[in-house]
């Protein structure tokens, strides 16, 4: 019986296997790429050489110029046109949204850290259901419920700078 590695070193792939490739950066310019159509077409060619049935992807304009928006267009354009093939994360720069808050300490509540809690237990359970470990979702979780612990679950979820920066107490 031959083994996955050995079957796709002779050329077969990987038979009988769904192959996802968990992290990956797409868009205009990061590979060269002048349209996100071509930044598509470059990936697609290369997930399929080497067996990739399906990537994670995230957006590159943010890595490149800074605009996450830009990026995040990319990747709905994306994913309108190959949602059998590409998995999108969208990017966000939470010093754009909240980083002048968190400097200057001002959680007005837009959001709360408790209700923000709340959505990550949901989340974790509906990922256990479906066999996900998610270890970033869970110290996000552990780090909201810090938040109530310590009374402020009723800060903006932007508080969460009080138990990152050290001197605050």
């Amino acid at each position: 019986m031959r083994t996955i590695l050995q079957a796709f070193l002779e050329g077969d792939g990987f038979p009988n296997e769904l192959v996802i490739d968990a992290h990956t950066h797409i868009g205009r310019g990061f590979d060269g790429s002048r349209y996100i159509e071509e930044a598509a077409q470059r990936a697609l060619t290369r997930m399929d050489a080497v067996g990739i049935d399906v990537s994670c992807v995230m957006g590159s304009q943010y890595l490149i110029e800074g605009d996450y928006k830009e990026g995040n267009n990319d990747l709905l354009w994306l994913h309108e046109h190959y949602p059998d093939r590409f998995v999108c994360f969208t990017n966000i720069n939470p010093l754009e949204t909240d980083g002048e808050d968190m400097q200057n300490r001002d959680h007005e509540c837009y959001f709360s850290a408790a209700h923000a809690a709340k959505d990550s237990g949901i989340a974790l359970e509906l990922a256990e259901a479906a066999g996900l470990n998610l270890p970033l979702a869970e110290a996000t979780k552990e780090q909201y419920d810090k938040m109530i612990e310590i009374g402020k679950g009723e800060l903006d979820k932007s508080g969460i700078a009080e138990l990152t920066f050290r001197d605050r107490g």
